[in-house]
């Protein structure tokens, strides 16, 4: 099944290593398989800059297929203040999950008005290409279903189709 209209889908990874990498596959998967899907990733500071880093590597990979990776159709917004390169290290990570809490309904609710500018110095290049339908959030994310009901509410949309992800190992199911 091929989508024939632009679809923008936003993903919330958790800043967990297992959950964060079977999310940024299926999400690169979703892309190779729809052409026309775009993907929002908003992520925690301590975690974006080792998920640009596998990017990096699948696309290296992927270029080199007939099919391409779809990467041009994935964005990035890291929501609070960018971590020093290359480290999981974060001054205080509980810290930074209850900034990240705060602070995310601000960009969801940002790219579903369809801004191109979220605050905080983060752009939305996908503004002016669909109004995200779904959202794919981690189980972890417990608070986000009610915050997505008070965005909702208060820009007088639907909620949008809420999808939660659960990672799991293919072991466990032996």
């Amino acid at each position: 099944m091929t989508l024939n209209a632009p679809l923008h889908v936003i993903a919330i990874p958790a800043a967990l290593w297992g959950h964060m990498r079977p999310m940024l596959n299926l999400l690169l998967n979703l892309l190779k398989t729809h052409p026309n899907v775009y993907i929002t990733a908003f992520l925690t500071p301590s975690i974006s800059s080792h998920m640009l880093v596998d990017l990096q590597s699948f696309i290296a990979n992927e270029d080199q297929s007939k099919s391409g990776s779809g990467s041009n159709r994935l964005q990035i917004i890291t929501c609070g203040e960018q971590p020093p390169e290359d480290t999981f290290v974060t001054p205080d990570f509980v810290e930074e999950v209850k900034n990240f809490a705060r602070i995310l309904p601000e960009f969801v609710k940002g790219a579903l008005e369809g801004k191109t500018d979220l605050g905080h110095g983060r752009i939305n290049k996908f503004a002016h290409t669909a109004v995200p339908s779904k959202i794919i959030f981690d189980m972890s994310h417990t608070f986000f279903p009610a915050e997505m009901r008070k965005i909702a509410k208060a820009l007088n949309l639907p909620v949008p189709l809420l999808l939660i992800f659960t990672p799991f190992s293919l072991s466990a199911l032996y």
